[in-house]
């Protein structure tokens, strides 16, 4: 089945429109690419329990926010949470695909990044710097090796240990989420490969590429078009309402 996110933002300066996201739940790829036409769903239709999304050998992979009720580690009410559209796993076309996590602010200086495959051996291991603000935090995939191979899932956490007061031992709070990686199309390779990156965020949001209209979204230079395009983007992935509103890095 492919399900679409029908979502229309139009934005100034551009006249760009997010439409027809394409999810990755359950998503069909056609000789190995990503972007085919297929029937319409909503995705807001879909219980959340069962949006879960199912690549080869029909497992169903959900994001996960552990570490206690919200604002229990940090200054911030939100918790650590990754940037994958509901519960369920999401596509890139890249082999060293960047991946987001937001962060509240005060958690601590630094985190630990893991990147496990289907027999959960790890492929990458980092220490990545945390904002003492907090907000959207990159994790670039290392460039080394071979990469995500198409058509394989993988699953990334990021976890960080909390300070916690009146001497209780210190605990951790983490985030996961799933990637899969597939073949772009000629057609959406083509349409992103443009220096406007909010043209190719839309390509890519077109195609169902998630991780890829994300990264195009904060990478492009044109602030108050690329809030509106994060924010068109976020409301068609339901994610938390609280990071419709968050400020995107600066460039």
């Amino acid at each position: 089945m492919l399900s679409r996110f029908f979502v229309s933002s139009v934005l100034t300066a551009g006249a760009i429109a997010l439409s027809s996201f394409t999810a990755s739940a359950g998503m069909p790829l056609v000789n190995g690419q990503a972007g085919s036409e297929g029937p319409a769903v909503s995705f807001n239709s879909l219980p959340s329990q069962e949006a879960g999304f199912a690549p080869r050998g029909n497992r169903t992979l959900r994001h996960t926010v552990s570490g206690g009720r919200r604002g229990a580690c940090g200054s911030s009410a939100l918790a650590l949470m990754p940037l994958v559209p509901g519960q369920q796993g999401a596509l890139t076309a890249s082999a060293h695909p960047s991946l987001w996590v937001y962060v509240p602010a005060g958690m601590g200086s630094t985190a630990r990044f893991r990147l496990t495959d289907a027999t959960e051996a790890d492929l990458d291991e980092q220490t990545i710097a945390l904002p003492q603000e907090g907000g959207l935090v990159q994790v670039k995939l290392r460039d080394k090796g071979q990469g995500l191979t198409a058509g394989k899932a993988y699953q990334w956490y990021v976890s960080v240990t909390c300070e916690t007061a009146n001497g209780e031992e210190p605990r951790n709070t983490f985030a996961s989420g799933w990637i899969q990686r597939v073949e772009a199309s000629s057609a959406v390779a083509e349409a992103t490969a443009v220096p406007d990156r909010l043209t190719a965020a839309a390509a890519y949001a077109r195609a169902g590429i998630w991780y890829d209209a994300v990264s195009s979204v904060i990478e492009a230079d044109r602030s108050g078009d690329r809030a509106a395009a994060w924010q068109a983007l976020a409301t068609s992935a339901g994610l938390d309402r609280s990071l419709m509103a968050i400020n995107l890095p600066s460039n």
